[in-house]
């Protein structure tokens, strides 16, 4: 067993807390060089996690533009047997915003992940590269967390189903 008499030094519970963080910075410098004096025990910076849910957002508006200009000047096809309903755009995409599950949804998982570390390391590196494939995976992630909830609301009680989900199918 060591205890520190071998350097001249006592094996205090400071010098090993600080010992041990030092181990942990060499680690995260040689898992992720990007994140080097990133302390792996404090939270990360909440920058990132902004970009992210602003791009959230960006998304919404660029989404909702095509959705205009679709019903705007595109031809709508029937997927009732009734034709296409007619309604208005602005009712449209206050209901759409309303629909808190999705962005609830969205924005807890984001702010988890950040939050936790539980991302690649590259997404903490703010250098503007990006990784398509994490993109896909988070993007196949997220889709399959939607669908749970989406099931989840069909199926856990016809009270969740009434006030929560049935708007979304008139």
């Amino acid at each position: 067993e060591f205890s520190g008499e071998e350097s001249g030094r006592s094996c205090t519970p400071e010098r090993t807390r600080r010992a041990m963080s030092r181990i942990e910075e060499e680690l995260a410098t040689l898992v992720a060089p990007e994140m080097a004096g990133a302390r792996t025990n404090s939270w990360p910076d909440p920058l990132g996690l902004s970009l992210g849910l602003l791009s959230v957002a960006v998304g919404q508006a660029c989404v909702l533009a095509y959705h205009w200009a679709y019903l705007r000047f595109g031809n709508p096809t029937a997927v009732q047997k009734e034709g296409p309903q007619r309604y208005d755009f602005w009712e449209g995409v206050r209901t759409h915003l309303a629909q808190l599950e999705g962005f609830v949804l969205l924005g807890s998982y984001l702010t988890g992940t950040w939050m936790f570390r539980l991302m690649p390391a590259s997404y903490y590196s703010l250098d503007g590269r990006v990784n398509p494939l994490h993109v896909a995976a988070q993007l196949l992630v997220m889709d399959a967390l939607q669908t749970v909830a989406h099931y989840a609301e069909h199926k856990l009680s016809p009270e969740i189903y009434k006030s929560s989900h049935k708007p979304h199918h008139r």
